[in-house]
C-alpha cells in the first residue's frame, strides 16, 4: 500500500503536466493558424516552425456546420465543420473564428456561385 502512495505523487504531477501541454499546444495551433478563403476555394494555414497548409475547393464542398456554445455566442466566435464528397465526417474545422455565421454564409454563397458556374459555363 506503501508504493501505491509513493508513486501517486509522480503520476498526478505528470498527468497535470501533461494536460498543461496539451492545453498549451491547443493554443499555440490557434494563435498560429491563419484562414482565406478566395474565389475558388478556402485555405487553412497553421504553425510559424512547422507549417501544414490545407485547402477545400468550393466545388468539393458538401456540408457546413457552425458550431457555438453559450461563450461564443456572446464572443461571437465558434468554429465551423467542412464536409466534402467522399469523406467521413468533417475535412476541415475553422477553429475560433470571428463572425462563424458570417463567415458560413459566405462559404455557401461561394458554393452557390461555384455551382452556378458549372451550370452556366458560357456566362
Amino acid at each position: 500500500m506503501e508504493d501505491l502512495k509513493t508513486l501517486s505523487g509522480p503520476i498526478s504531477y505528470l498527468l497535470s503536466f501533461s494536460g498543461i501541454l496539451g492545453i498549451l499546444e491547443h493554443e499555440i495551433s490557434l494563435a498560429t493558424t491563419r484562414y482565406a478563403i478566395t474565389g475558388e476555394r478556402i485555405l487553412k494555414k497553421t504553425g510559424h516552425l512547422r507549417r501544414d497548409v490545407k485547402s477545400i475547393n468550393f466545388n468539393r464542398i458538401t456540408d457546413t456546420e457552425v458550431n457555438q456554445g453559450l461563450v461564443n455566442r456572446l464572443n461571437d466566435t465558434g468554429n465551423i465543420w467542412i464536409s466534402t464528397a467522399g469523406s467521413i465526417g468533417y475535412e476541415m474545422s475553422l477553429d475560433g473564428i470571428s463572425d462563424p455565421l458570417g463567415i458560413n454564409r459566405r462559404i455557401i454563397s461561394e458554393c452557390s456561385r461555384g455551382q452556378d458556374r458549372l451550370s452556366n459555363p458560357d456566362d
